[in-house]
């Protein structure tokens, strides 16, 4: 991204130098001031959507999703047993508030949310403002960690 910026900012010196009078050379010596206006805002607009849209996303990390939800999720969850919170067996495409073994609240059972990896993140990042009224009170606010989370639990909950 940064690099992207850095292009986009030669860019925008390269085109200030020349339209403030210093004398031109090469191809763009051939192009009128409007031409080289356009191309440099293509350039700049193609940079920037690039930049907006084809930035790779977060590989997500089993291990590394193991290790936190060992650390932050096992003190209530388990895979496969219900404590403090319902086991994970089989989470994704389950109904809320549906696996068999725990009371969940009544916001969860009566909530309309079928598990995946989208809706398990929205959980994650913030469970009272996804579903108000539901009992868990433990947020993980860094996206990284969540998806290597959510990363782990689509590997280890398979049916």
């Amino acid at each position: 991204m940064r690099r992207l910026f850095l292009v986009a900012v030669k860019i925008l010196v390269e085109y200030s130098a020349r339209s403030s009078g210093m004398p031109e050379r090469g191809p763009e010596a051939r192009l009128s001031g409007d031409q080289r206006l356009m191309k440099t805002q293509f350039v700049v607009v193609t940079l920037l959507l690039v930049a907006a849209f084809g930035t790779p996303t977060h590989a997500a990390d089993v291990q590394r999703g193991k290790a936190l939800y060992e650390t932050r999720c096992t003190s209530c969850h388990s895979i496969e047993y219900p404590g403090a919170g319902p086991a994970h067996k089989g989470l994704f495409g389950r109904k809320a508030g549906s696996a068999p073994g725990f009371g969940y609240s009544s916001a969860l059972k009566d909530s309309k949310i079928v598990w995946s990896e989208e809706t398990v993140d929205k959980w994650l990042s913030g469970p009272e403002a996804f579903i108000p009224g539901q009992k868990m009170w433990v947020a993980v606010a860094d996206a990284t960690e969540r998806a290597d989370i959510i990363a782990y639990l689509a590997q280890a909950t398979r049916r």
